[in-house]
């Protein structure tokens, strides 16, 4: 097939109507923005609208620097095209990640590959040049007006009368309106200078090789393998970028992982912690491992443990599940069981009576049962629970424990003070907060007895 930049304006339209309309693993790239306006300025050039046809450049422009597509091409359009196949999920990629290759659809890919790697080599250049190609034939050619006789039998045909022309001079039709300049300089160009690998992704290392890869290629049907292999180890859509998520309304929502607490070695809870780390690293070399509880008052650290995991276990994924949204948890099991991760679920602040866990734990036992790749853990003030086998109990430490604890976050920072003054500060603290001793009000003290 002729390439796009040696196409006339007509054999370009043709062109990318042919193309466009052989999607299928990928169709619902035509419903996206930039995919719509490229169909628009098709059917504008096609009918000699020249001017919408130039509006609707422009407005693809708007669209292609406001889309979340990654500066790694030189070229905005390639750089949609490569977001669109690798960042969106699709039902190839989904297969992938799932493991389950159905021979249709991994064929179906290879055409789908083809398409896009032609697609790619569109430029904004090429539209422009098409436009004014289009303008030009139009300012050669105008349509001539139907002539009297014409006019006639067409109103005779359809049952009216036509009052015949007073001239018998030949009638042109109006021009189209034309936009007044197609300079170059006034039509922003889909070239940048210094593509830069902006934003960071989890699954970066990767997606480096596959865009290096996709880019040095003329046909991208050789990529199908590579894609295919790329997905199965890294997953689709949202859980290439991101490690950490929780569940709203059904769905996921990603969560900055600088929000995530790290793990702080001076902590009363040895014993707790060891027990919890080891269950985990029996999760992660995929045996079997009994879903956890972690009970305790209020600001014992029970949520700061199972969080700050994330650093210590970066190969694991986790999902924050709110106690009252327990009940939703049936499509969360779909999405997380269809990717090749492990994930640990934490439910917070669990409440053993709440519709919404009762509601989760029935699920649950009828059989919509919690996938192999899925860790279960809660939070909760006290309780138990069959789903949950593994209890971890977390208490306020004693005034000594504090105290110790206290010198040890001075020491650490550089500062040695004497006991006494340590003790009397724990004990003034106590008595003016009101409230149980917790790692968090070990910090509060030292930054008293600092003055700050």
């Amino acid at each position: 097939m002729i390439e796009f930049k040696n196409c006339t304006c007509m054999e370009g339209v043709e062109k990318l109507s042919s193309l466009l309309s052989r999607l299928s693993v990928l169709r619902r790239l035509l419903s996206s923005g930039p995919m719509r306006l490229l169909i628009e300025i098709c059917n504008d050039l096609n009918e000699g609208d020249i001017m919408r046809a130039s509006y609707h450049y422009h407005d693809l422009v708007h669209e292609l620097l406001i889309a979340p597509s990654r500066r790694i091409s030189g070229n905005l359009w390639k750089d949609y095209i490569v977001s669109r196949l690798l960042d969106e999920p699709n039902a190839f990629s989904d297969m992938a990640a799932k493991g389950e290759r159905d021979e249709p659809l991994y064929n179906a890919m290879k055409t789908e590959l083809l398409i896009l790697g032609e697609l790619s080599e569109l430029d904004g250049s090429i539209i422009k040049r098409w436009i004014a190609e289009r303008l030009r034939d139009i300012k050669l050619k105008p349509r001539q007006v139907r002539d009297t006789i014409s006019l006639m039998s067409s109103a005779a045909w359809a049952g009216g009368t036509h009052r015949p022309l007073p001239s018998d001079e030949p009638q042109l039709a109006s021009l189209p309106q034309l936009p007044g300049s197609l300079n170059e300089t006034e039509w922003l160009n889909w070239d940048y200078p210094e593509p830069v690998l902006d934003g960071s992704y989890i699954a970066d290392e990767a997606l480096e090789e596959v865009y290096r890869r996709l880019l040095s290629k003329a046909d991208w049907r050789s990529m199908q393998e590579d894609l295919w292999n790329f997905h199965g180890a890294y997953g689709s859509g949202i859980f290439l970028k991101y490690r950490l998520f929780c569940l709203s309304e059904g769905g996921l929502e990603p969560v900055s992982e600088a929000l995530m607490p790290e793990q702080d070695n001076l902590t009363f809870f040895e014993q707790q912690r060891a027990v919890i780390v080891n269950n985990v690293i029996t999760f992660l070399q995929g045996e079997r491992a009994a879903g956890m509880l972690l009970t305790g008052g209020e600001g014992t650290g029970k949520t700061t443990q199972i969080l700050s995991l994330a650093h210590e276990f970066p190969q694991m994924r986790l999902v924050f599940v709110d106690s009252r949204s327990a009940g939703e948890c049936s499509e969360l099991w779909r999405m997380l069981k269809g990717q090749p991760h492990k994930f640990i679920v934490l439910v917070d602040d669990i409440d053993f009576e709440q519709d919404s866990f009762k509601l989760f734990k029935a699920g649950v036992m009828a059989g919509r049962s919690i996938p192999g790749n899925v860790l279960l853990c809660a939070t909760a003030r006290c309780g138990e629970s069959s789903l949950f086998p593994l209890r971890v109990h977390f208490t306020y430490p004693p005034l000594k424990t504090f105290i110790e604890l206290v010198q040890q976050l001075l020491k650490r920072e550089g500062y040695d003070v004497d006991y006494d003054t340590v003790q009397n500060a724990c004990i003034d603290y106590k008595a003016a907060a009101n409230e149980e001793l917790s790692f968090n009000a070990a910090k509060r003290v030292m930054h008293t007895i600092l003055g700050g």
